[in-house]
């Protein structure tokens, strides 16, 4: 036996190596906390399903503002060209690239497609 009454087999406990432990311990276990309490923000996204669907912008037979996605899948009536470019720009995800504001008339026809005419003549980019 030892001085100390110890048996010499014991091994002494520096407090440098309980520090360094629970110094690890407590980064290890940090991480974890870290790690876990990261949150994703979920947003619903825009109705359409795509940046790049078109927007078609124009006046109707009675002068009211239409804005209507190419494939007819949403649309809408406004009473000004700011109100319709608006409505646009929510439903894609404001994307100013994708909306075209037609010279000629457009009707709001959410049974389908527009018309090809539609598409073409007359047509130009708002941004």
């Amino acid at each position: 036996m030892s001085q100390a009454g110890f048996p010499p087999t014991t091994p002494i406990r520096n407090s440098h190596d309980d520090i360094a432990t629970e110094s690890a311990a407590f980064r290890k276990q940090a991480l974890l906390i870290i790690r876990r309490n990261t949150t994703v923000k979920l947003v619903e996204p825009p109705s359409c399903s795509s940046a790049s669907t078109i927007i078609f912008i124009g006046r109707n037979s009675r002068g009211n503002w239409v804005a209507q996605e190419q494939n007819g899948r949403y649309g809408g009536l406004f009473v000004n060209r700011a109100q319709a470019f608006k409505y646009a720009l929510f439903e894609n995800g404001r994307h100013p690239e994708t909306i075209v504001e037609l010279s000629r008339e457009i009707e709001l026809d959410m049974g389908g497609k527009l018309a090809a005419s539609d598409r073409i003549a007359g047509a130009r980019r708002v941004a």
